[in-house]
């Protein structure tokens, strides 16, 4: 089941993650209703929020969302953020035909966040998206999957 959720990537483009079974609710921010970003537990009423929210929150001098106490504190919470990252989902290249999938703290790394060839990435455990769409390293300006560079390399740059 898809759900809407930017935070956990730096991907601006990346925004549903595929998720091989629904999170439980406790996973979810209840201000922008997305899957925890670096999760803060309230002191009054033990709810999590993501960091974006509970800052924005503060800084607005909002009461908390959960219970409604005024000047409300949050702390951040190791324990949920491990427990997110470990949530299981599909890449996001699926309809694209990628069969990747993986716990949420590793996305990146699938995504290919590091440059690393082939070989490297094999003796790592680490391995690039192969239907993500990338940008021409030939400075042809275009975009195309990262499987087809040698073909777009051959046939259609100067």
């Amino acid at each position: 089941m898809a759900s809407r959720n930017d935070s956990y990537s730096r991907r601006p483009e990346l925004v549903e993650y595929d998720f091989v079974e629904q999170p439980p609710l406790e996973c979810f921010c209840p201000v922008t209703l997305s899957v925890l970003r670096e999760p803060y537990q309230t002191q009054c009423c033990r709810n999590h929020l993501s960091q974006d929210a509970h800052e924005r929150l503060a800084r607005d001098g909002k009461p908390c969302p959960v219970c409604r106490k005024e000047n409300y504190s949050a702390t951040e919470d190791p324990v949920k953020k491990r427990k997110v990252l470990s949530l299981k989902l599909r890449c996001p290249h699926k309809k694209e035909g990628c069969g990747w999938e993986g716990e949420l703290g590793s996305l990146e790394e699938h995504l290919n966040v590091y440059e690393y060839d082939n070989a490297e990435a094999s003796a790592e455990g680490l391995w690039k998206c192969e239907y993500e769409n990338v940008d021409c390293p030939y400075a042809c300006g275009e975009r195309v999957q990262r499987r087809d560079l040698e073909e777009h390399k051959s046939q259609h740059c100067p």
